[in-house]
């Protein structure tokens, strides 16, 4: 949502519409007829406008409809990575529409729609079972369309879970599924039903396929002896595909058939091939334990995790010297290195271990220097919400020191956030120690939201006069791009602080410091200060000062306002000084 003062999204052209709406705030044609009025404003301020709109009218599809389209429409080509924030915001917004329009189709496809464009897997299968929930059955084929393709794009078990529910609803779209469980190595459950369908004298194949070939195609499935042949004859380091992906199949056979210890057997022996990447071994490793879950034996999985994981011995060097990207070194001596291998280890902790395992677990990855961004963040929310909060702000900082600008940005704000949620002014000497070791050596184009969440703390626990110096020093700390922006919130919350006159330095120092064409901006705003406060004088000097960067050729608003001033407000005197003034600037500027 929207959270900028009310104040400076509202002109003078909207008091009609204001005004309207505080005699019939339910009026839907007053609030269409005042969005219709705001769409060539800027964005936020036609977003303040429907977002009122929505508190008054939450119920109202066509409102919902048409900020729900322009929201996600200004998400087209933004990195749903990079820009998180928005997407999440838009996904917030489409929930909240849905409490009360959840019987809408259209709603859902679009809502659905975006969700698919995002790695979130699970939370989008959860929407689609939400929306086939909510909306008539009549409606539910629009839904089943985007499902499947999203099934399709999320492949694996997702796929084969969303494939299986289809398959209830329409039979005739099992060969269909067998051909996809082809596709993700789903051999044994292709079988079945294969088999099952072999068996029904009644069926007959949609693409035209005999009860012979269905037999053939049968065969093909069944033949688990090729598994030994090719698991004896490949080369690992030669070898064109994904070999561990045979191993895991084969183990699953066994596993399907009940015989675990065929299984493990079949893991252990995997376990010990050279493969092509040390990738490859860690997803053995991680089958392995996986398997040990499926049948709720988590000690063993543990157990399984703790082995992969150990350092090699019996070596010539220092194993945390190891170069994991080395390939002259054998897989199995440089897979103790494998995030992806930790990972797994720590979510296994996390979820059937100890508080106290799970940290081991977390500061063996910090002690080998493998962490990434995201494994400091978990591990410190780890610790948080298990209340370990001291414990969990050394993380950060490790986190902090060991990966350095910009990704220090990332989790500095997190960090931030994090200790003022938890003690807001309570601890407001060591929060503002905090912030003073982000601002050290921050780059500018990070330094912006650090200023504001700074300030933001001043002005809610501190005093009023520390938050204008920290906006103050923003202003010169900030990127470039930045710093316009920079001084209207410093001159907005100096004005709403200290009062109008406060902005008159603000405005002076902005003027000094922006180039030209913020300066312009920021010129005529100074001005309309003035002039609003009876200095007529002094806005007339600051309509001269910017008047050497208007080329009145090309700009002629600014000598318009200008001229209209001197007409309200001077004599013939001052009226001809402007005049003089306009032909002598338009001499300093080059005829086009």
């Amino acid at each position: 949502m929207v959270n900028n003062t009310e104040g400076f999204l509202i002109n003078e052209h909207d008091i009609p519409y204001e005004e309207e709406l505080l005699r019939n705030p339910y009026s839907l044609r007053t609030w269409l007829q005042y969005i219709d009025h705001k769409r060539t404003a800027p964005f936020v301020e036609l977003c303040f406008v429907y977002e009122r709109a929505l508190k008054e009218l939450p119920g109202s599809y066509k409102l919902w409809k048409q900020y729900l389209d322009i929201r996600r429409e200004k998400l087209k080509g933004l990195n749903a990575l990079k820009h998180k924030h928005q997407y999440t915001t838009v996904i917030s917004l489409y929930e909240k529409a849905l409490v009360l329009l959840n019987k809408m189709p259209v709603i859902w496809l679009d809502y659905l729609t975006l969700l698919t464009t995002l790695p979130r897997i699970t939370s989008t299968r959860r929407a689609f079972d939400n929306a086939l929930r909510a909306i008539a059955i009549t409606q539910h084929a629009r839904i089943w369309d985007l499902y499947l393709k999203f099934a399709k794009a999320a492949s694996g078990e997702t796929a084969v879970r969303i494939y299986r529910r289809y398959l209830k609803l329409n039979p005739a779209f099992v060969e269909t599924y067998i051909e996809s469980l082809i596709g993700l190595g789903y051999y044994d459950e292709a079988s079945v039903k294969l088999v099952e369908i072999v068996n029904d004298t009644k069926f007959k194949s949609a693409r035209g396929k005999s009860h012979y070939q269905l037999w053939q195609d049968l065969c093909e499935l069944v033949v688990i002896a090729t598994y030994n042949d090719a698991i004896r004859t490949i080369n690992p380091k030669k070898a064109h595909g994904k070999l561990h992906e045979l191993y895991a199949r084969f183990a699953k056979f066994y596993e399907d058939s009940g015989d675990l210890d065929s299984a493990r057997e079949v893991f252990e022996k995997a376990v010990k091939v050279n493969y092509k990447t040390v990738n490859d071994l860690a997803e053995v490793w991680c089958e392995y334990a996986e398997m040990e879950t499926r049948h709720d034996d988590f000690d063993r999985a543990l157990a399984v995790m703790a082995t992969a994981t150990q350092k090699p011995k019996n070596l010539n060097v220092n194993p945390n010297q190891i170069n994991f990207h080395d390939e002259s070194i054998p897989v199995q001596q440089r897979v103790f290195k494998s995030l992806r291998l930790w990972s797994f280890y720590i979510d296994l902790e996390e979820s059937v271990g100890s508080i106290e395992s799970t940290k081991v677990v977390y500061d063996k990855v910090m002690d080998l220097r493998i962490a990434n961004p995201q494994t400091i963040v978990n591990y410190a929310t780890f610790l948080e919400e298990n209340q370990y909060y001291e414990e969990s702000y050394k993380v950060y900082e490790r986190g902090i020191e060991l990966f350095g600008w910009p990704i220090a940005f990332e989790i500095w704000n997190i960090y931030l956030e994090r200790f003022l949620k938890r003690y807001g002014g309570s601890k407001l000497e060591r929060a503002r120690d905090l912030f003073e070791q982000a601002l050290d050596q921050c780059p500018p184009k990070y330094a912006k939201p650090l200023y504001l969440m700074y300030g933001k703390l001043e002005e809610e626990h501190g005093l009023a006069r520390h938050a204008m110096r920290i906006y103050d020093r923003a202003t010169k700390a900030v990127a470039d791009e930045d710093r316009m922006i920079m001084f209207e919130y410093y001159i907005a919350k100096a004005t709403e602080s200290f009062g109008i006159m406060s902005a008159r330095e603000i405005y002076e120092r902005a003027i000094e410091a922006l180039p030209d064409k913020d300066v312009r901006v920021m010129s005529m705003r100074y001005a309309e200060l003035e002039r609003k406060l009876g200095e007529i004088d002094r806005a007339r000097a600051i309509y001269g000062f910017a008047s050497q960067l208007f080329d009145p050729r090309t700009q002629p608003g600014f000598w318009k306002t200008w001229h209209d001033f001197e007409v309200q407000h001077g004599n013939e005197d001052t009226f001809k000084e402007m005049l003089r003034i306009k032909r002598s600037v338009q001499a300093t500027f080059p005829s086009i």
